[in-house]
Parts: C-alpha cells; sequence; structure tokens
C-alpha cells in the first residue's frame, strides 16, 4: 500500500509541477501581449502624429498649387481675350472653364477629408489628389502653349 501511496505522491506532484508551469507560461504570454499591445498603441499614436502633420502640411502644398492654378487660369481668360482666331477661342474658353471647375471641385474635395481617416484612405486621397493636381498644371502647360 506503501507503493501506490508513493507513485500516487509522485504522479501527484508531477502533475502538479505541469499545471503550474502551464500557468506561469500562460501568464507570462499574456505579459507579453499586453506590452505587445501597448507597443502597438504608441506606434498607432506615433502613426497618427506624423499623419496629422504630413496632412497640414500637404494640405497646405495642395492649396498653394490650387491658388497658383487659380491664377493661372485667370492669365488664360485674359490671353484668350485678345484678337486672335475666334474658333479656337471658344474651344479654349471652355477647357479653362472645365479647368476651373475642376479646381474649384478639387480645392473642395481636400477641404471635406477629415483628417482622422484611416492610413490607407489618407495614402489613396494623397495620390489621387496628387494625380489630379498634375494632370491639371500639364493641361494648363499646354493650352498656356
Amino acid at each position: 500500500m506503501t507503493y501506490n501511496f508513493n507513485k500516487l505522491a509522485y504522479v501527484s506532484a508531477i502533475l502538479f509541477l505541469l499545471c503550474a508551469s502551464f500557468l506561469i507560461g500562460c501568464e507570462s504570454k499574456k505579459e507579453e501581449a499586453a506590452e505587445d499591445n501597448i507597443e502597438n498603441t504608441k506606434e498607432t499614436v506615433f502613426v497618427a502624429d506624423k499623419s496629422s502633420s504630413e496632412w497640414v502640411e500637404y494640405k497646405s502644398s495642395a492649396e498653394k498649387s490650387i491658388a497658383n492654378n487659380d491664377e493661372r487660369i485667370k492669365e488664360l481668360k485674359v490671353k484668350i481675350k485678345k484678337p486672335g482666331m475666334p474658333n479656337m477661342d471658344k474651344l479654349r474658353e471652355k477647357q479653362i472653364n472645365e479647368l476651373e471647375s475642376r479646381n474649384a471641385a478639387l480645392r473642395a474635395r481636400i477641404i471635406e477629408f477629415k483628417e482622422d481617416e484611416t492610413h490607407s484612405n489618407w495614402h489613396q486621397f494623397k495620390l489621387e489628389v496628387q494625380k489630379e493636381l498634375d494632370e491639371m498644371q500639364k493641361s494648363i502647360d499646354d493650352l498656356s502653349k
């Protein structure tokens, strides 16, 4: 009977040690997960701060480009009012009016964009706006020639 008691004691001790090590391992994993969450939160806050300052800089730059486009469009309107070829002037006037509309729509789009948009939306927005600005500047350059 002593043999069975010793065997039972050893098996119980081994099971106790296994359970204890398992619980300790789970606790350390929880701590690691909590630390990872804290690090991810810090990184997210850093990215949000960076994006916010990046947004302010980009918005300022885009608004300058739009204002520049407005000035160039005004110059084109003055330029086509000079005597020349009436048919070409009507076509140019139509193109200039379209550019003016696109420029106004782009300005409204920038104003309506919210800083708290997700990071991927911000980059997509930035690419689309930059593409539109580039196309408009090329169109204005073409009309200026």
